[in-house]
């Protein structure tokens, strides 16, 4: 239906049945696929980016095809996989859940952008100005079945073991200063919403949420 055209033309009677000619509506504008050059350059400018499906939604297919633009530009990747997805041959840490080795991997990353956040404010303070934007060398952090890593360390890090979880200082941090220093997330997750990551609503803007089959569309 559109309030613009016209009532469409009636047509003849046959054995009293009034048949209509449907209106003829032009195509819609702007839908349809991109050519992979397009979104890859879109998907490759954005600096966090979250992939959400359900188990077998294309999460590990569309972000290691997203990795390719990096990769091919000697970007470094790190890759935190507990359920050992293979990344094109990269080594990864993690496999087999093994969450002391994930938790490991997290440290290092935060360690490295503790690292980095230092360098900038310390030359800030030194110059009155900002680092370059390609001072340090980009650093991709994908980190597969990321839910299922916050709610691992929920359980192991509760009750008479509880200790300090690991889950919210990697993701508030990464979240919200990463890219300020050349680091860049990419997480893989059954939920789009930032809040089952552990994440302020605040940092929604910070990722770019990707959602892969119509009910996490729905959900998001």
């Amino acid at each position: 239906y559109s309030p613009t055209l016209a009532p469409a033309a009636r047509g003849p009677v046959i054995e009293g049945a009034v048949l209509e000619q449907p209106a003829q509506l032009a195509p819609p504008l702007n839908v349809g696929p991109l050519a992979p050059e397009q979104w890859l350059a879109w998907l490759d400018a954005q600096p966090h980016a979250i992939f959400a499906a359900k188990t077998g939604g294309g999460k590990s297919t569309i972000a290691k095809y997203g990795l390719l633009p990096r990769i091919d530009g000697g970007k470094s990747i790190f890759i935190i996989d507990p359920h050992s997805s293979g990344w094109f041959d990269l080594p990864g840490v993690g496999g087999g859940e093994d969450w002391q080795q994930v938790e490991a991997a997290m440290m290092a990353v935060y360690a490295e952008y503790k690292r980095r956040l230092h360098t900038r404010d310390e030359y800030k303070r030194e110059t009155g100005q900002e680092l370059a934007d390609d001072h340090f060398p980009r650093i991709t952090v994908v980190f597969d079945e990321a839910n299922n890593a916050k709610a691992a360390f929920e359980r192991i890090y509760s009750g008479a073991r509880r200790r300090l979880d690991p889950w919210p200082l990697f993701a508030q941090c990464l979240g919200s200063g990463a890219r300020k220093v050349s680091m860049s997330v990419r997480m893989l997750v059954q939920s789009p919403l930032v809040e089952d990551l552990g994440l302020s609503g605040g940092l929604r803007e910070n990722f770019t949420r990707i959602a892969l089959d119509i009910n996490t569309i729905r959900q998001m």
